[in-house]
């Protein structure tokens, strides 16, 4: 059952390179620019997760577990979806890298693979459907949906900013939303909200690949 958690996200950045390439005949030389970018990026976030582990599971540690309903939401919000995207981020200001979209969706990506190998390490023996599978299936999609809107971001100016913020903001909250589902026992509207969320963020990238490369 750990194959899913461990190799589903190097698996699905196979897919969404094949997604992401521009629409069209491309020569084989820019297919093969494109594949070593997306190597390059995938490796350099890899090399930027292991020095921030440690980190990441000491905040994990140390944060208060709560079951209120308030509390729960948000307290899954930061420990399993914003506090490793914040750390990515952070790291891919400081590695130096191409900016652009595939480079960053592969940067992230990169920095995301390791975590359910550290996850499942440090809680060998109490593994459940949520840290085996649903976990792993919203951090297929939350990379696609913040670099799609990120480039959207940077690229617009006044109240676009803030209703392309809003968005990043929003997103965000729905991932947090399908985990609290799953961990207040709604196991089924958790498992659904999941399959339309990552069904979602294929269709925006495919919907939206032509701005990413124009």
């Amino acid at each position: 059952m750990t194959l899913f958690t461990l190799f589903g996200l190097p698996c699905f950045c196979l897919l969404v390179f094949s997604l992401c390439r521009p629409a069209g005949r491309n020569p084989r030389s820019l297919l093969a620019e494109l594949k070593d970018l997306a190597i390059r990026s995938y490796a350099r976030g890899l090399l930027a997760f292991f020095p921030t582990l440690v980190l990441i599971l000491f905040l994990r540690r140390i944060v208060p577990s709560s079951y209120r309903p308030v509390n729960l939401f948000f307290l899954t919000l930061l420990i399993e979806h914003l506090l490793p995207l914040v750390f990515a981020l952070a790291a891919c200001i400081l590695v130096p890298r191409e900016r652009g979209f595939l480079a960053l969706i592969f940067f992230l990506y990169g920095f995301l693979s390791p975590l359910p190998a550290a996850e499942i390490l440090f809680n060998y023996g109490r593994f459940d459907g949520y840290t085996l599978f649903l976990l792993p299936l919203l951090r297929m999609a939350l990379p696609l949906y913040l670099s799609l809107l990120f480039l959207r971001y940077r690229d617009w100016f006044g109240w676009y900013r803030v209703l392309f913020l809003a968005l990043i903001l929003l997103v965000l909250a729905a991932a947090g939303m399908v985990s609290y589902l799953y961990l207040r026992s709604l196991a089924a509207a958790a498992w659904a909200a999941a399959a339309a969320f990552l069904a979602g963020a294929i269709y925006f990238l495919l919907w939206d690949r032509g701005y990413a490369f124009r």
